[in-house]
């Protein structure tokens, strides 16, 4: 059998040599899987009147990996609001998981604040303010503005209409899901988009 010097006066078989090559192989292959792809974690969670897929619970994915998702309501009525992390999400697309993930399916209401951006058309003017909605139920109500105006609010289907009764015919239409859209009063027109307050 052949022999290696590995210092003076100290020599191994070649044999002996190879299975502690391999046993070291095994130890660095099995302590470093973990620093290839990571896992990121995908929580679901739904509160009344929703359903879709995927459904509740907590999943792991790698890095990347992209999951198919689509929500609605139970009563065809109410529509669906996604948050990912706090963000709004389309009621349906696709989730790419760059990070970690926490998903809140609901329905839409808007009752409660958001402030209002409506951009004058053609011109650089617009006006910022905020509004307050209330309501019996998530399909209609009343609202009243940080300028003193009031009026009501309704939902059909995604588009929501605001109608002022003491703000010179002002009207807001738009898509509950982008929160955005168009608006008409005074004999001008423009657009509107709204965040909700946290």
């Amino acid at each position: 059998m052949k022999i290696m010097t590995i210092s003076k006066g100290f020599k191994i078989g070649i044999i002996p040599l190879i299975f502690i090559f391999i046993l070291m192989m095994s130890f660095f292959f099995n302590n470093c899987k973990g620093f290839g792809i990571p896992d990121l974690t995908l929580k679901i969670t739904f509160e009344e009147g929703v359903t879709g897929h995927p459904t509740p619970g907590v999943y792991t994915y790698k890095e990347l990996e992209k999951i198919e998702y689509s929500y609605y309501p139970i009563d065809e009525q109410h529509r669906v609001e996604v948050l990912v992390n706090e963000g709004r999400w389309s009621p349906a697309g696709e989730f790419i998981m760059y990070s970690d993930m926490n998903v809140v399916v609901r329905l839409f209401n808007i009752r409660g604040n958001w402030d209002y951006t409506l951009k004058v058309n053609n011109t650089t003017d617009k006006m910022e303010f905020s509004i307050g909605f209330f309501g019996d139920n998530v399909l209609s109500g009343g609202f009243n503005d940080s300028q003193g105006h009031s009026g009501t609010w309704n939902i059909s289907g995604n588009t929501l209409t605001i109608t002022y009764s003491n703000w010179l015919s002002y009207v807001l239409t738009g898509d509950i899901n982008s929160m955005s859209g168009n608006w008409t009063g005074d004999g001008k027109t423009g657009t509107w988009s709204a965040t909700r307050q946290q």
